[in-house]
Formats: structure tokens, sequence, C-alpha cells
């Protein structure tokens, strides 16, 4: 269990990079909204996230299609918490773009973290049935 969770925190970096470029690209070079390009930082990441989860995270989890309706459930969870985690910092506590977006990030990261060791790869296969 501490070496996936170590796994996961690395992944999330990787992650947590690519999306958080995305979003420092579009709200501070081209002028994007906050929430769209938090949106769009976060589609991007996806896929990435599903990978490396799969793959490096949780070795041997089954992908069937009900792993991917649970990933993309607990994503749209995960990102829904984000953005009213996003609004508090950002509208109620008036804190900047990227701080109100790291606070939000660690919520999400948690939040997904969870949702994917319990709901989405909980099902596993030996390396021989891939």
């Amino acid at each position: 269990m501490k070496a996936e969770f170590v796994r996961y925190i690395v992944s999330g970096v990787v992650n947590t990079c690519v999306g958080f470029l995305v979003f420092v690209l579009l709200v501070y070079a081209f002028g994007f909204n906050l929430y769209a390009s938090n949106a769009i930082g976060y589609g991007v990441a996806l896929t990435c996230a599903f990978l490396l989860n799969r793959f490096f995270v949780f070795e041997g989890a089954q992908i069937t299609s009900g792993a991917i309706s649970r990933f993309l459930i607990s994503f749209a969870a995960a990102f829904v918490i984000n953005q009213a985690v996003l609004t508090g910092l950002s509208a109620g506590l008036s804190l900047s773009p990227v701080l109100s977006q790291i606070g939000a990030m660690t919520v999400y990261t948690g939040t997904f973290y969870l949702a994917n060791k319990y709901l989405v790869f909980r099902v596993r296969v030996s390396r021989g049935d891939f």
C-alpha cells in the first residue's frame, strides 16, 4: 500500500505538472478565463492520469467499461469539488489564481486517489492475464 501511494503521488506530480502548465499558460499567456483554463488543464491531463493509474499506480488493474465509467464519474466528482474549492479560495478569500489552484488541486488529489483506489481500479488481474 505504501508503494502504491508513492506511485500515485509520482503520477500525480506528472499529471499536476501537465494540467498546471496548461492552466498557467492559458491564464497568463492567453488571457483565458480562470475556470475555463482550469477545466482545459484537467481535461488535458485526464488521459495521462488514467494510463498512469492503470499501468503504474494500480498495477494489474483490469480495464473494463465499468472501470472507465467509474474513472470518469470519479474524475467529475473530484473536479466539481476542485471547482468549489477554487471558487472559495479565489472569490471567497481573494487569493491569487495560482494559490487558489494549488489549494484546489490538493483537495482534488486526495479525493481522486480514494475514488481510484476503492472504486475504479479495485479489480486486479495477474500479470499473465494482460
